[in-house]
């Protein structure tokens, strides 16, 4: 899937503890050509160190963020939680799509009561799931 410059992502987000996780998720998202910039970060505390960065320039918020729920230490849902309160003070308009390999069936309730969270999906992350995705939240 080829975006044009104009519509392409600027910004995309990968929060994943696993380093081989986030390396094969990035070649995918390169592979779609749908963003300038991807970074991949390994922990919540990194991933919410970024977005407070981005407060100084928001035009460098990512426009769409993987976040993955099961991590050692703060975990995905501690994510969301600093992720709300720090859009109370400065929203930002992220989207969120959570990719897991949990089959708790909790975990996909709380995603869809959570409405900051877009999406709940299973990993691995595939040039489908990329195209509906940009589709169905960045259409041109």
């Amino acid at each position: 899937m080829m975006m044009s410059m104009e519509s392409k992502l600027k910004r995309v987000l990968l929060i994943d503890d696993d380093y081989i996780t986030n390396v094969l998720h990035k070649i995918i998202l390169q592979d779609a050509d749908v963003a300038q910039q991807i970074d991949t970060v390994e922990s919540v505390q990194e991933a919410l160190t970024l977005l407070d960065a981005t407060q100084v320039t928001p035009s460098a918020t990512p426009e769409l963020i993987f976040l993955d729920l099961n991590m050692p230490g703060l975990d995905g849902w501690d994510f969301m939680k600093e992720y709300q309160k720090r859009n109370e003070r400065s929203p930002s308009s992220s989207v969120i799509v959570i990719l897991t390999t949990s089959a708790n069936p909790d975990d996909n309730r709380r995603a869809n009561q959570n409405q900051a969270v877009a999406e709940f999906r299973n990993k691995p992350l595939t040039n489908e799931m990329i195209e509906e995705i940009v589709r169905k939240y960045f259409p041109e």
